[in-house]
């Protein structure tokens, strides 16, 4: 259900104007969610939407270059 509302999200523009501050916050509010309520990161941001939002797939850290599934150089080091 999250991935469906942060892609319509994506879709109306209201994460591109997001400071980097901003995108922070909301990465790390999705991170806390996730993970309060046992959801799957993994599930909920997909490959494209990691991309969109300039967050790794694997490790929840933000990112600007991502491989093609989504994930950052420092999660595929672990």
């Amino acid at each position: 259900m999250l991935n469906a509302v942060l892609k319509e999200m994506v879709e109306l523009g209201m994460v591109d104007g997001l400071s980097q501050q901003q995108r922070e916050r909301l990465i790390k509010k999705l991170w806390n969610v996730c993970w309060n309520y046992d959801c799957n990161w993994g599930e909920i941001i997909d490959a494209r939407l990691a991309r969109q939002l300039g967050v790794c797939r694997s490790c929840g850290k933000l990112a600007t270059e991502l491989d093609e599934e989504g994930s950052c150089s420092y999660s595929k080091g672990r």
